[in-house]
């Protein structure tokens, strides 16, 4: 999600993406929540299920990774993926305009590995979600739908491996509830502007 793409890069710099990744896991519970209970009739639902068994497959491998290596590689990795990430944004449009059902295996295996390691899956899946479906209401649905599974396994694993159990975590997850709030109320507004392109 944009929350964890702009987050995490820079909270990195602030605390181990051990620290980083759940408390911005938890502030996406909320706002993708939010967002799926609003829009979830929209989805399309036969591009969840084939995005979904990859995807919960990567979340294991990447749970895996985050706790076991060590932070310099995984932060080298996050900056050559946020780098590549924008580079790839400013290229302008893309000729994939309809992806095949294939692409759905690998873009939802490296979309879990990410979203766990660094939080940042929302773009991978996004590649095949926007060559999939090109109404945008239906695309907001879909992805955040996908999101709000991704983040509440995530929640999950994390609380199991210990790593949301700590109190100034909670407490920073808290205090910025309600920036998280003024910027959901904006980005409606901005998404209803916006033309399918925009988007």
């Amino acid at each position: 999600s944009g929350t964890s793409l702009t987050g995490v890069p820079l909270l990195a710099h602030l605390v181990p993406l051990t620290f980083a990744v759940p408390l911005i896991t938890l502030l996406d519970a909320g706002a993708a929540t939010t967002q799926s209970v609003r829009n979830w009739r929209d989805a399309s639902w036969p591009v969840f299920r084939r995005i979904l068994p990859a995807m919960l497959v990567g979340i294991a491998i990447g749970t895996s990774l985050l706790v076991a290596l060590p932070q310099a590689p995984l932060l080298l990795a996050l900056g050559i993926f946020v780098s590549g990430y924008g580079a790839y944004l400013f290229l302008g449009p893309r000729k994939l305009r309809t992806a095949p059902d294939w692409l759905a295996y690998p873009i939802g295996l490296v979309g879990g590995v990410f979203s766990v390691t660094f939080g940042t899956g929302g773009p991978i899946y996004m590649v095949f979600l926007s060559a999939r479906i090109h109404d945008k209401s239906v695309l907001r649905a879909t992805s955040s739908v996908v999101i709000t599974v991704s983040v509440w396994i995530r929640l999950v694993v994390f609380l199991v491996a210990g790593l949301l159990l700590h109190p100034p975590l909670l407490t920073l997850a808290l205090l910025m509830v309600p920036v998280m709030i003024v910027g959901l109320v904006i980005g409606n507004r901005l998404h209803h502007a916006l033309s399918g392109a925009g988007f």
